[in-house]
């Protein structure tokens, strides 16, 4: 029987006791150790907690954040490294997820908007999962993320029994042990002999020739037969594509691509066909000719119509028979009876638990394959917020808040990037968007300042503080550049002084040689595009729209508008900085910077704006079309990247004087500040400083 706490000014008041044993306190997840005051943890899990955890009625679970040590600031006026310290609880919000008892085959949704802790929630409901749990095993929890950085980050926070993998590294290792994968499928050409397109397209353009006057010379009808049969190529594979990313188990009409529909050369029946038997030829290990893509062992994936990734999967199958489970040094593995073949157990076993993030970017083929493993006894969490979702061009879809969870939603609407005045713009674009009715973004993090297009940027050292870098977000790399060639004017005689930021404004776009065959082509000469010979603007633009080539539109429509000057522009530009962090602006995409946040954030031109030829807001009706409702998600994800100011572009500021939501300029104090900041009318150097000393 454990002694009680006998300790003067204990904050168990004489109603702990000392800890016998070592475990985990519920509330702040420390551990609990000998000799340490313990009192019952009065959530609904039943367990111990520290006695000095604040708040016994509701518990306070601490996030740590990196923050600067003003002190140590160096000369160029760049943070050194950052230190921890912790700043914030964990919210109401994220306690009653954690609190929360799932039960085997539940499928739960949590919303979470931007900046809310949404990984911080998923890496403490893991750790209270496993914390918690009672049995022979181990509880096995997989975590989904979108992409290899998010899974990098994420192995990092993450317990190591939790396994963290990418949807189609999951997929890849259950549905598709085979080494021959690429990124693409094969060339044009080897698509149109594979699938016997050639002879249909001579058929074609043959078709009422014969015996006319007016037939072409061979060479001519060569060139025809190949432009034809490529294009039939290009929408048999967007066909393809369009099968891979649906949650459908054969090819259908829906799936054909609208362009192929609209030329009518060939019958719908003939796309799906071509489509259909290229799928087999991909998925047949012994085909050489047509290697496997990731996104077609996902749809295989998928195709497993008794997948099963619960807590009761099959044991694997090989060589006729069950594989038989073994102990190693490492854990449990599998290995055949027969062939001595082993597998490792967590590549093939199911789990107890599936958190399943960024869930509102999965494509119908991605929602069918996980989010029906509820049905296998699994308990599902889709995380995601479906004002993020930003990825329909690439198939993603509204599966995640059209399935059905009943009652269990939880929402995260508290964020500690940025404060109320970032938050009021982010609002005024949620609410126009879902026609009046919006999760409300609540901005908890430092006060902040919303600029409008004129005003000058915040100066170097405001408050002790250095200057921050402007990150300019575009909706485009077309965007990016447009951006610079603005700044070229003004940035003097010393240059314009700029980086990219990770991906943002590819290397392609400030490299001569990638303009010369659009600057010929302008020019009156005949040039060679993606295997064909271009002699019009006309034609290089059809070739565009077919091959719907976002790299080719981009180049096409910067000879456009700055013509013989690209050169020129070039070289005024000059090298980018390689650390964005030295330069004076860095340029980024929407969608490039999902996910990361910087101080200070200036919104490009380029955003597609609701409004008519006239200057008036377009109606409701054509708002709710998905078109636009992705150009505002993307201007949504903009907004919420900045943590201290945002700056508008004059397109957005007048969005936001449209809808009478002008944001709030002032600098707001966060609950708990001294209230007299709040009324300080004071230049912005001064009410810095005011809150320096207030904190």
């Amino acid at each position: 029987m454990p002694a009680s706490c006998t300790k003067a000014g204990c904050p168990c008041s004489g109603d702990g006791l000392i800890a016998m044993f070592r475990t985990k306190c519920l509330e702040c997840w420390r551990p609990l150790v000998p000799g340490q005051c313990i009192i019952p943890y009065t959530g609904v899990a039943s367990g111990w907690m520290h006695s000095e955890c604040p708040d016994k009625a509701r518990g306070v679970l601490r996030e740590y954040e990196s923050v600067i040590d003003p002190e140590a600031l160096n000369a160029g006026g760049h943070a050194p490294e950052p230190l921890e310290r912790p700043r914030k609880q964990l919210t109401r919000e994220q306690l009653r997820v954690l609190n929360f008892i799932s039960l085997p085959g539940q499928l739960l949704r949590i919303v979470a908007v931007a900046g809310a802790g949404k990984t911080t929630t998923c890496v403490r409901l893991a750790d209270r999962l496993l914390d918690s749990h009672f049995g022979e095993r181990d509880l096995r929890i997989l975590y989904v993320v979108f992409n290899d950085k998010a899974k990098e980050e994420a192995s990092a926070r993450f317990d190591k029994r939790v396994l963290v993998s990418t949807s189609h590294a999951l997929a890849k290792k259950r549905a598709w042990p085979h080494d021959r994968v690429e990124g693409s499928h094969p060339g044009l050409d080897v698509v149109a002999q594979r699938l016997g397109l050639e002879q249909l397209a001579e058929a074609e353009v043959d078709k009422g020739q014969e015996g006319s006057a007016s037939q072409d010379s061979e060479r001519k009808r060569r060139r025809k037969v190949q432009k034809l049969y490529r294009r039939q190529a290009r929408f048999v594979l967007k066909t393809l594509g369009s099968f891979l990313s649906s949650d459908s188990q054969h090819v259908e009409e829906r799936h054909v691509f609208y362009k192929a529909l609209e030329q009518k050369t060939f019958l719908p029946k003939l796309y799906i066909e071509k489509a259909q038997q290229a799928f087999k030829m991909m998925c047949d290990p012994n085909d050489l000719g047509w290697p496997q893509t990731h996104d077609g062992y996902l749809k295989l994936f998928q195709l497993q119509r008794g997948l099963n990734l619960g807590p009761q999967a099959p044991a694997p199958e090989c060589c006729g028979g069950a594989m038989i489970p073994r102990n190693g040094r490492h854990g449990v593995f599998f290995k055949c009876g027969d062939c001595e073949k082993k597998a490792n157990a967590a590549d093939v076993l199911g789990f107890d638990v599936i958190i399943i993030d960024e869930a509102q970017d999965f494509t119908p083929c991605q929602a069918d394959a996980f989010f029906r493993q509820a049905e296998h006894g699994a308990r599902v969490y889709l995380v995601g917020d479906p004002r993020q979702r930003m990825y329909r061009w690439r198939g993603a879809r509204d599966s995640f808040e059209k399935q059905d969870v009943g009652d269990l939603q939880f929402s995260l609407t508290e964020s500690f990037r940025f404060g109320p005045e970032i938050a009021e713009t982010a609002n005024a674009v949620l609410t126009f968007a879902g026609g009046g009715h919006a999760v409300k973004v609540h901005g908890r993090g430092e006060p902040g300042q919303v600029l409008q297009p004129e005003e000058p940027l915040p100066p170097a050292g405001l408050g002790g503080r250095a200057a921050p870098v402007a990150v300019v977000i575009a909706r485009t790399n077309k965007g990016i550049f447009q951006e610079l060639v603005k700044r070229l004017s003004s940035a003097g005689v010393s240059g314009l002084s700029w980086a990219r930021l990770g991906e943002g404004a590819p290397k392609y776009m400030f490299e001569e040689h990638s303009f010369e065959p659009y600057l010929k082509l302008r020019q009156g000469e005949t040039v060679h595009m993606k295997g064909e010979e271009i002699s019009t603007w006309e034609e290089l633009h059809e070739l565009i729209d077919e091959e719907d080539d976002t790299k080719m539109r981009t180049l096409a429509e910067l000879v456009e508008e700055h013509e013989g000057n690209i050169p020129n522009l070039l070289r005024q530009l000059g090298t980018p900085k390689e650390d964005w962090r030295e330069a004076d602006l860095a340029f980024i995409t929407g969608h490039q910077a999902k996910g990361l946040e910087f101080e200070l954030v200036e919104l490009a031109s380029d955003f597609k704006m609701p409004f008519d030829e006239h200057g008036q807001l377009l109606p409701q009706e054509c708002i709710q079309k998905p078109y636009f409702q992705e150009e505002l998600n993307v201007l949504y994800v903009a907004i919420t990247r900045a943590k201290r100011w945002l700056r508008l572009s004059p397109e957005v500021s007048k969005l936001l004087a449209a809808l009478n939501a002008t944001p709030s300029r002032k600098l707001r104090v966060p609950e708990g500040r001294p209230q007299k900041l709040e009324e300080t009318r004071v230049g912005d150097a001064a009410r810095w400083k005011l809150f320096e000393k207030a904190g």
